[in-house]
Order: C-alpha cells, then structure tokens, then sequence
C-alpha cells in the first residue's frame, strides 16, 4: 500500500516538473506573443498615422490621369492600326497602277478623290471584270489564280497608260486622248474576250470622267497662268505708263519755259497766253495721273481682219493717250489695223475693265483663255449696255474708214 502510494507520489512530482517545464515554455511564448503583438500595435499605429497624412485626392488625380494617358494611347494604337490598314490597301490598289493624287493639285480634288474612290473599290471587290471560271488540270483553283494575274495585269497596263494620258490632257488634246484610251481600252477587251473574260464599262467610263475632270484641272491652272500673266502686263502697263507721263512732263514744262520767256520779252498775245493756260492744264492732267496710278482709258477696238465687225476687243491702259497703245496691237500678226469704237477715262482703269469683261463673260470669242479680250457683240448692243448699265458717256464712231483694208478689197 505504502509502495503504491510512493509510486503515484513520484508519478505526480514527475507531472508537476513537466508542468512547470511547459509553464516555463508557455510563459516564453507569452511574452513572445505579447512583445510580438506590442509591435504589431505600434507599427499599425504608425501605419495609422501614415494613412492619415495620404492625400487621397491627389492619388485618385493621378490615378485619373493616368487613366487618361492610358486611353489616350488606346486611341492612338487604334490610329495607327487603321493607319497600317489604310497603307496596306493603298499598297494592295497600287500593285494595279492606281495611285494617289499628286499633292499639287488643286482644282477639283474632292471630284477627282471620289471618282478614284469609286475605281479603288471596283479593283478590289473585283467589280471590273466579268468572267466563267477556269481550272488547270482539273484544279479550279489553279485556273482562278491564272485568271486572276491575267484580269490583273492588263487592268494595271490600262491604268498606268491612262495616268501617263492624264498627266498630258488640256482642252485641245482632249478628242485625242479619250479616242486613245477607249482603242486601248477595246483593245485590251478584245483580248480578254477570247477568254470569256469582259472588263467593265462602267470601270471605262469612270476613267472617262477623271479625263474630262482632268480637262476642267488644266483649264483652271492656264486661267491662273493667264491671270499671272496679266497681272505682270499691268505691272508692265504702269512702268509703261510712269516712263511715258515723265517724258510727257519734261516736254510740257520746257514748252511751257520757252512760251513764259516769251511772255517775259514783252509778247502779251492773246493766242501766247491761250497756248500757256493750255499747257498748264495738260500739266495738271498729267500730275493727276501721276498721283492716280490707277485712272487710265479702257478702249474698245475693232479690227477687219476677222471679217466681222462684231469682235470687239475690250482693254484698258494707263498711258497718256489710249493711241498709243492700240498702235503697240497693230503688229505683224494681224494684216490690218486696229480702230478704235471709242474709248473712256476713269479714276479705275483696271476695275471698270475687269466688270466689263464679267458682263461681257456670255461674249467671249475664247472661252478657255481669258487673257483673250475679244467678245463677239454687235457694237450697238455694247454701246447701249455701257450707257444704261454701267452710266458711261460712250459714243461709238460707226464711220471707221480702213483705208488698207478697202483697197486690199477692191484689189483682190
């Protein structure tokens, strides 16, 4: 009885040691924990503390603009792949010599865009030709391939003659050049015939309406030319003009000297003293048309050499007598003499002739160059519109006597 309870005696001495050993180890891992959690509660207040010194606002600002940035890249890589497409079907419709304008034209660009539009989008859908289907020892698709390089090729040859004809088109090689392009056009179609294959007319007819678009282009840019041209012929006119009213200034006032020491030597004539008034008023005209450099005459001229006394010439000029240029006119290439129906003065040579030429514009013998300044219109009908239309004082000399050109008639 005694050993049993000695045994459960050491028994418990054995559990509390033990017990007091885990206590130990507890207690240890106690204040580990509870160091560990002092520290976790002291980084977290200074995270608290951090947190509250973060400007939200700011970041969500950030954020945005950054998300902004972001979307605005999103769109440009979006712009480049429909760029990359665009380029890749330029590429694709160049392989059949159609290619884009030339960036220096500009008279009817948007027309001429749509109208290559329109035969960009037959070539690639395929619209331009017509066919059967082929195969090549028994393969449809070898036979396609081989149709399809021959269609191509002779639409490509077609294209590029037709740009190197547009290029050269005006409006006197126009017959020409659309009579060329419908025989190779044919040419090209006869051809392809003997293979079942038909190019489109409507494909024709749309190069048709770039030639004659293309007419339209070379006209605006000779007009533009033309109006260069002009615009150097006034410059011209007034230098002209300056050189002549100078001369005609030092001829006056030496005129004017030799009478006035006449009138000094005693002669107080009355035709002396008419002779100096006069001259001091041509010296007044000609120091107000030096000081008015654009007051001139626009003059209207006829000349026999059209056999037809309807083509009226209508210009203008700033020298100090509209003869003297109406003299310049009357050179070799014409056979007889310019007349003139009658002329006028203005304060504004230059703008009466140019709103004349507009009312005229119906008129005109040259449609196409209107440096040409000849207007078909019966003398009587132009004298009434400048009257009634534009409140000139005009009269007409209907009695112009072509003494050259009589007798040529009478000897012919």
């Amino acid at each position: 009885m005694f050993n049993k309870l000695k045994q459960e005696n050491e028994q418990l001495k054995s559990q509390i040691l033990t017990l007091q050993n885990n206590s130990s180890i507890y207690l240890s891992n106690y204040n580990f924990l509870k160091s560990t959690y002092d520290q976790l509660k002291s980084d977290y207040a200074k995270l608290q503390e951090e947190y509250n010194k973060i400007d939200l606002d700011s970041y969500k600002k950030e954020l945005k603009v950054v998300q902004n940035e972001y979307n605005q890249k999103v769109s440009e890589i979006s712009t480049l792949q429909n760029q990359i497409n665009s380029i890749s079907s330029d590429i694709q419709i160049q392989t059949y010599g159609i290619f884009d304008l030339p960036e220096d034209i500009k008279y009817y660009k948007s027309e001429l865009n749509n109208i290559r539009k329109d035969q960009k989008h037959m070539i690639l859908s395929g619209k331009y030709y017509t066919c059967k289907s082929w195969s090549i020892n028994g393969s449809a698709s070898e036979g396609d391939r081989l149709l399809k390089f021959l269609v191509k090729i002779s639409i490509t040859s077609f294209n590029l003659y037709s740009d190197s004809m547009m290029e050269k088109i005006n409006l006197s090689n126009k017959s020409t050049i659309l009579s060329k392009l419908k025989t190779t056009y044919n040419m090209l179609n006869n051809n392809l015939n003997k293979f079942d294959i038909n190019l489109s007319s409507e494909y024709f007819n749309l190069k048709l309406s770039e030639a004659e678009m293309m007419v339209n282009v070379s006209i605006k840019i000779q007009q533009d030319k033309d109006e260069a041209k002009r615009q150097k012929e006034i410059i011209r006119e007034q230098e002209l003009a300056e050189r002549e009213l100078d001369k005609e200034k030092d001829r006056l006032e030496r005129e004017l000297l030799k009478l006035e020491n006449q009138q000094l030597k005693g002669d107080d004539s009355p035709v002396l003293n008419d002779s100096i008034k006069k001259i001091k008023d041509e010296l007044n005209i000609n120091e107000y048309r030096r000081e008015n450099t654009l007051s001139g005459y626009v003059y209207f001229i006829v000349n026999k050499s059209f056999n037809n006394d309807c083509y009226i010439k209508v210009g203008c000029t700033r020298r100090p007598e509209a003869q003297i240029r109406i003299d310049e006119l009357n050179c070799a290439s014409v056979p007889f003499k310019f007349f003139a129906l009658g002329t006028v003065f203005t304060d504004e040579a230059f703008k009466l002739e140019h709103e004349i030429h507009q009312r005229l514009d119906q008129y005109r013998v040259n449609k196409a160059n209107i440096r040409k300044e000849f207007f078909q219109i019966n003398p009587h009908q132009l004298e009434k519109i400048l009257n009634d239309e534009f409140n000139l004082d005009v009269h007409f000399d209907y009695e112009l006597d072509d003494l050259e050109w009589k007798y040529s008639q009478n000897n012919s």
